[in-house]
């Protein structure tokens, strides 16, 4: 008894202490014209000195990761400070020509990233990872913005937004509808930010075999094979769930871990 009563004690001491290393930021976004809010996972060692931006997918937020995942857990083994903002339901991390209040690009960009230099003096290049919308928005950014960073990775990412239908997803919010904005779809479409991994940015993605987006993954990789692009992809028993998340956010961790070295 006196055993299981101390296993209890250093198990609800142990979350205290993870809970601890959890920071909330609110600050005011000029870009959204609103209130944002974002999580911080701050390392026992070395905080700030490795930063990575960690996204939500479609109908998520800025608290998924900390609610559904370990991922407080698993960071320390990678000294890693975690970053997770939060996009909106549909964002899709663009800044929509319908909605102007829809400028997430421009937040992300503009002003999340230099709030965050400034709370760790640290204007090193960074890393970005994703899931689902998050895995495109990770694509997106670094494809992007190359300057900005070293890394990106994506889990069960939407990697060819233009198979999709414009109302899938909100994609008509985000990006306008393909007849009317066909301009800014092919703006943002990954296919078209290919040759910015050839020395920028290293990329790593993975996905479910079960899962209903391992077809635009296969043609991802397949383009990136024939440009001869060094990537790293895996396909893994599983679903857009997140049990596979949950289960594969470690190896992204590592992944950019070394890569930020």
């Amino acid at each position: 008894m006196l055993k299981l009563s101390l296993l209890l004690f250093c198990a609800i001491n142990f979350s205290l202490l993870k809970e601890a290393n959890l920071k909330k930021y609110n600050h005011y976004s000029p870009a959204l014209k609103k209130e944002q809010s974002f999580i911080v996972y701050i390392p026992e060692k070395n905080a700030g000195n490795k930063i990575i931006f960690l996204l939500h997918g479609a109908w998520g937020n800025y608290k998924n990761w900390t609610d559904l995942t370990e991922i407080e857990n698993i960071a320390d083994k990678f000294d890693l400070t975690i970053v997770m903002p939060d996009g909106g339901e549909f964002s899709w991390y663009n800044d929509s020509p319908i909605k102007k209040e829809w400028q997430y690009e421009s937040y992300f960009v503009k002003e999340l990233i230099p709030f965050v230099d400034s709370i760790f003096n640290n204007k090193k290049k960074k890393g970005i990872c994703g899931l689902s919308m998050g895995g495109y928005g990770s694509f997106k950014f670094a494809g992007k913005y190359p300057e900005l960073f070293k890394s990106a990775s994506s889990l069960s990412g939407v990697l060819n937004i233009l198979t999709h239908k414009t109302n899938s997803w909100s994609m008509d919010s985000a990006f306008g509808s393909k007849e009317n904005y066909s301009s800014e779809w092919q703006e943002n479409n990954l296919f078209n930010l290919l040759e910015v991994f050839r020395d920028s940015v290293k990329i790593k993605f993975d996905i479910g075999i079960d899962d209903h987006l391992v077809d635009g993954n296969k043609k991802f990789e397949s383009k990136l094979n024939e440009l001869k692009i060094p990537h790293e992809y895996k396909e893994y028993p599983g679903k857009h769930n997140w049990e596979y998340w949950g289960k594969h956010i470690e190896e992204h961790l590592e992944f950019h871990s070394k890569n930020l070295e």
